[in-house]
Parts: structure tokens; C-alpha cells; sequence
């Protein structure tokens, strides 16, 4: 926390600064072109890049600690191995505020064959268009959209928290690690491995859905959301106020407490509109009848909208609304540049 309000600080500091500039020079309208930019915040200096590479290039001079901020735009992937902040402009389009979301193509968290795992890394606002690619530890990834998650060789995420994510509306959608927390998340999965009894993954208010021969095992599942599928093993694992779509006559609940899970046959017993096709702008709002009749065990409904902190795409810090930057310098030999930035999102 106290590094995300340094962070709105120095930027608005920086903002004031280009609007200042901007002030004396001559008008070069005419070439105005909106790009992608990121902000590289290491203490209190600054560094700015633009462009498609804007975030390769940042993440190459960044240093353990460092935040990057990234405006709404497309950018090009690469591989992290730093322990730093990335903070995007959000997984999805606001077309209230005009912001287009943070798109990545592929993020890889350490190399593909690295021996040591990357350790205190986090990312929020982001959509991974491609393959986050992971060999992580304590990662940290709120309010991001991933088309597809894998495990880098012999990879693993461990101890590491989810809120409000989206993943697996690509292909290849595996999770593998333990101590994991997921929170109001929507889970697509065609692989999950977790082979620690002993350090559980938590799966919390969450809608999760099990293709076949995924097995939900060695986790706590609580006021979630559940698709079964055919060859199926949740062993090890607990439910508690949870609601199952079942896969013909099989049982997620087996050798569970009936009492406190419930099974229907398909989505329409469920979502409002929700038919297991998972995208971003889904809205998976239960029925009426679910959320009165089926309370979580905190009193909220189950599923992505209950708990303390219902699912939100919107982040709640500065972020950029977009960059112009002229196409040439005035006859000074400045350059035009303004950003907008738009305050806790709003």
C-alpha cells in the first residue's frame, strides 16, 4: 500500500511537470499520435517509454523494487526475472472513462528452464493475451485477464494469491503449485496439479470449471462454483457451501457434507445468462433464486459476487488514460508529449 500511494505521488508529480512543458510549446497538433507508454518508477526517479516495446524496454532497466505503470495499448511480452510491480490500466475496456485495457502478448516469469524461481512479484490490470508462462513464488496478480496459464519446465507457482482474475479463456489452462489463494476469480482449467496435502490452495467465492480428467485435489473450497466433468478426482479436498453443475451422475461432493453443498444439472439452473464460455465482459450473475435461497456461510451469495470485496475489474489506483506524443519537435526542438491519468480509476 505504501508503495502504490509513492507511486500516485510521483506520477501525479510528473504529470504536473509534462503539462508544464507543454505549456511553452508550439502546437504541433497536426501530428499527435497516441502511443503506449510505460512508466518506470525506481524511488523517486522516473523514466519514460513509448511505443509497443514501451514495456520490454522498462522491464530491461528496471531493478528489484521497481513499479511499472502501463497506459491502455498493446504491448510486447518478454520475460521477467525481477521482483517489481506492474501496474496496467486494466484487464478490460472502460468505454465510460475511454480507457482501453493493458494488453500483453506473453509474459514469461523467469526463464523456461531456470533453476531458481522468481520470488515477490506482482501485477495488476493487465490482460495476458497470450501465455503467461510461470516459476513463481509469492506472486501476487489482482484484476487480470489470462488467456492462457502454464507452467514453465518443471515450473510451479507456489504461495501466491489471485483476486479478481479471469483465467483460461484461451487454451491451455493449467494450474500447478500449492498454497495457492484464489479470490472471486473464474477458473477455466484443463490441468491442475497439486500433489501438498499439507499446504492446501484456498479457492474462495470463485466459479470454477473442470474439463475432463482435471482433478480438483489437496484444496479448500468455500462459497464457490463448481463444473464437474467426466474422470474427475477431488481427493483430499473439502466443499463447503458450495453449488456443483454436475457431469451426468458424477459427484464432486463424494464422501462430503451434503448438507452444506448443493448439485444442480446445468448453468441455466445457476447464471442468469452464464453458459460456460468463458470471456471477459461475462457478467455471471446468479438467479435470483440462487442468491436468496443459497446464501454463502459469511451470509453473501456465492460465487464471484459475495464475500467482503465483490469481483471488480477496475483498478483502484492512478492510472493512464492515454499518452500523445507529437510526431516531430516544435522549431524549438521540443517534443509534445501529454498524458492523462485518471485518479483511483474514477
Amino acid at each position: 500500500m505504501k508503495n502504490d500511494i509513492l507511486t500516485n505521488k510521483v506520477l501525479t508529480a510528473f504529470m504536473l511537470a509534462v503539462l508544464i512543458s507543454i505549456a511553452g510549446m508550439k502546437q504541433v497538433s497536426a501530428q499527435i499520435q497516441n502511443y503506449p507508454v510505460a512508466i518506470l518508477q525506481h524511488n523517486d526517479s522516473i523514466r519514460v517509454f513509448y511505443g509497443s516495446n514501451a514495456f520490454v524496454e522498462a522491464n530491461a532497466a528496471a531493478s528489484n523494487g521497481d513499479t511499472i505503470t502501463l497506459s491502455g495499448g498493446d504491448f510486447n511480452g518478454c520475460t521477467v526475472s525481477k521482483s517489481i510491480v506492474i501496474h496496467g490500466a486494466g484487464c478490460v475496456m472502460d468505454s465510460v472513462a475511454g480507457i482501453a485495457p493493458t494488453k500483453i502478448t506473453d509474459l514469461t516469469m523467469l526463464e523456461y528452464y531456470a533453476s531458481e524461481m522468481l520470488t515477490s512479484f506482482k501485477m495488476e490490470g493487465v490482460w495476458i493475451t497470450g501465455y503467461l508462462t510461470y516459476h513463481c513464488d509469492s506472486a501476487y496478480f489482482e484484476k487480470c485477464n489470462f488467456n492462457s496459464i502454464r507452467p514453465s519446465c518443471y515450473g510451479f507457482l507456489h504461495n501466491s494469491y489471485f483476486r479478481d482474475c479471469i483465467i483460461g479463456n484461451g487454451y491451455s489452462r493449467t494450474i500447478s503449485g500449492y498454497g495457492i489463494t484464489f479470490s472471486n476469480c473464474v477458473l477455466n482449467l484443463d490441468g491442475y496439479y497439486q500433489s501438498d496435502r499439507y499446504n492446501p490452495n484456498a479457492i474462495v467465492n470463485s466459479v470454477v470449471l473442470l474439463n475432463n480428467g482435471t482433478n480438483l485435489e489437496n484444496s479448500l473450497v468455500v462459497n464457490s462454483i463448481i463444473k464437474t466433468a467426466d474422470n474427475n478426482s477431488h481427493a483430499n479436498s473439502s466443499f463447503f457451501n458450495c453449488i456443483a453443475i454436475k457431469k451426468g451422475n458424477t459427484s464432486i461432493f463424494e464422501d462430503q457434507n451434503y448438507s452444506t453443498n448443493m448439485e444442480v444439472n446445468d448453468y441455466e439452473d445457476v447464471f442468469e445468462t452464464f453458459d460456460g464460455t468463458v470471456t471477459y465482459d461475462n457478467l455471471y450473475q446468479l438467479k435470483e433464486e440462487i442468491v436468496n435461497t443459497f446464501p454463502g456461510n459469511d451470509g453473501t451469495q456465492v460465487g464471484i459476487y459475495g464475500g467482503a470485496n465483490p469481483y471488480d475489474t477496475h483498478p483502484l489506483y492512478m492510472i493512464m488514460k492515454h499518452c500523445n506524443v507529437a510526431g516531430s519537435t516544435d522549431n524549438n526542438h521540443k517534443l509534445s508529449v501529454e498524458i492523462e491519468l485518471n485518479a483511483n480509476g474514477e
